[in-house]
């Protein structure tokens, strides 16, 4: 499978990332992030999947600058950020887990149930550059058994980093 990011700018800043993947012999539409500024600051961040034919939020950020403006905002990301979510929840068949690197990482996601008990490893210990990533769930253990429906917990480890994340899979 091959992907594509298609980028849109409106008076020199960046308005559209449309995320594309090549299937059925076409590209087709699968995720996008939009961006609104005010006075040439970021105000608002959208993330959207495409569910059918239609845009569905899957996160929305908005930034706000009523704060003393002799400080200076950084101009880059913070040396780690990382961030993981997943779409859809609550999921049936499978659930799409996207994640955000800002470094060069060995990452390692892992599923698990509220017991606390290890389910599926989805990535294992692999070197990954910064940016978006993604990676599938299909509601299965590490013997190929599907498991019940109920809450789970995804883990991603980047370098000394955990992040995590709540799941419902519902049958």
């Amino acid at each position: 499978m091959s992907e594509q990011v298609i980028s849109s700018y409106e008076n020199g800043l960046l308005s559209r990332k449309l995320y594309q993947e090549w299937t059925n012999e076409e590209w087709s539409d699968d995720e996008q992030d939009l961006y609104t500024y005010h006075n040439n600051r970021l105000q608002t961040f959208i993330n959207q999947f495409k569910m059918g034919e239609i845009w569905t939020n899957f996160f929305k950020k908005i930034y706000n600058y009523d704060f003393d403006t002799s400080i200076r905002e950084p101009k880059s990301l913070p040396a780690n950020l990382y961030t993981i979510d997943n779409y859809p929840n609550p999921f049936n068949a499978s659930t799409r887990i996207v994640y955000q690197l800002s470094n060069t990482h060995h990452v390692t996601i892992k599923i698990y149930n509220v017991k606390g008990q290890l389910i599926e490893i989805l990535v294992d210990n692999k070197l990954l550059q910064p940016g978006r990533h993604k990676t599938v769930w299909d509601g299965m253990d590490r013997n190929g058994l599907i498991v019940p429906s109920g809450i789970y917990i995804y883990e991603m480890q980047a370098g000394e980093t955990r992040v995590t994340g709540k799941c419902l899979l519902v049958k």
